[in-house]
């Protein structure tokens, strides 16, 4: 493949969650102040005006979200929805390890329902 572009070795950051697990959609993103359109957009970024916002990777987030593939694996073969509500242990990883819904996930809301 061949170099495209004036100056091809000049690389500019962008940046995305590239989430398996629907627990951390765009946590992390590119963004382009000015961009208005699709178009604008990609050019800011081949201008170098892209910045990139959220928190970078670490091994907690991905051992999180390699739990969270996981636990929906086997809730889902398992049919464990039915006893989510009757199991504090369950609960628990239900607010830990499935996407964000807006509800409270801590311990204490575990404990509570």
């Amino acid at each position: 493949m061949a170099p495209v572009g004036y100056a091809p070795w000049i690389k500019n950051f962008t940046r995305g969650s590239d989430d398996h697990s629907s627990v951390r959609v765009a946590a992390v993103y590119t963004e382009v102040e000015e961009a208005s359109s699709v178009e604008t957009f990609l050019q800011g970024i081949q201008q170098g005006k892209a910045k990139v916002g959220g928190p970078a990777s670490n091994p907690k987030a991905m051992a999180q979200t390699i739990y969270s593939v996981a636990y929906q694996f086997y809730k889902s073969k398992f049919n464990l929805d039915r006893y989510v509500s009757k199991d504090l242990l369950l609960r628990f990883a239900d607010r830990a390890l499935i996407p964000f819904t807006g509800e409270d996930r801590g311990l204490m809301a575990a404990c509570a329902t």
